[in-house]
């Protein structure tokens, strides 16, 4: 395996996104570029996104996760460091 660090672009469900249980959509930022979505947020995990979101909102801070970009044989894959986001 091999890892490359990233930074995610996430946005915060709208009301009706929220309302209709859409799934949040992950993003790499790189080079000051948004990237096409690479992946989506698993199922029971929004909340602990959406608690990071608070996090770094509350410390104005822009809603950028650290990630890391995994290679494992011919398939990669975004793993969230969502314990980076404490402050």
């Amino acid at each position: 395996e091999t890892y490359t660090r990233a930074v995610t672009w996430l946005t915060r469900r709208s009301r009706e996104a929220e309302a209709a249980d859409a799934p949040i959509e992950v993003r790499l930022f790189a080079d000051g570029r948004v990237s096409a979505p690479v992946g989506w947020v698993p199922r029971g995990l929004e909340s602990v996104v959406d608690e990071a979101f608070g996090r770094l909102d509350d410390a104005g801070r822009r809603p950028r996760i650290p990630a890391v970009v995994v290679r494992s044989g011919r398939r990669f894959r975004v793993e969230l460091l969502m314990g980076q986001t404490r402050i």
